[in-house]
């Protein structure tokens, strides 16, 4: 599957994540360190019930749907972080010091080493790419889903596992 191939279902998800949640969290530095490790509140609670009855609609069962939301907020949190985390001069620093460390690494290419190895928010579409990565990776989960189960996911239960 190539990247930006998800089914159209996952299509609304992709948008609001690049046109809300990421912008957000950008224009407020703080936000992200308080979904990091902060406690839940209102707003954050109806945040995640609006996510998940967005990946309802996409087709997902309850249980991943909240997977999903989790790893989604994971993804887009830490990116937001990594690009609060390190200003031009910094990255420029970062990058020479990464080239000196993967020139010790033969039969790699210690340039694109380098640039692997340190958060590049200069760098058109990085953002954009690994999302389409993600949603391409949940879409294939979704077609499982489905398959294995021959049933609706979305009336899956949240969780099969026995309770203790």
């Amino acid at each position: 599957m190539r990247s930006g191939s998800f089914p159209s279902a996952l299509k609304p998800v992709r948008a609001r994540i690049d046109a809300h949640l990421r912008e957000l969290l950008l224009a407020h530095p703080g936000a992200a360190l308080l979904i990091a490790g902060g406690p839940p509140t209102p707003g954050s609670v109806k945040a995640t019930a609006n996510a998940l009855q967005l990946l309802a609609a996409a087709g997902m069962s309850p249980r991943l749907a909240g997977r999903a939301q989790r790893a989604v907020i994971s993804y887009v949190v830490g990116w937001v972080l990594m690009e609060h985390g390190i200003g031009a001069r910094q990255r420029a620093s970062y990058f020479a010091q990464a080239l000196l460390l993967a020139q010790r690494h033969p039969g790699s290419d210690p340039a694109t080493l380098a640039r692997a190895a340190i958060p590049d928010r200069s760098e058109p579409g990085e953002f954009e790419f690994g999302l389409d990565a993600f949603l391409d990776g949940l879409s294939l989960r979704l077609e499982e889903e489905v398959h294995v189960s021959g049933q609706d996911p979305i009336r899956w239960p949240v969780d099969n596992r026995p309770s203790p």
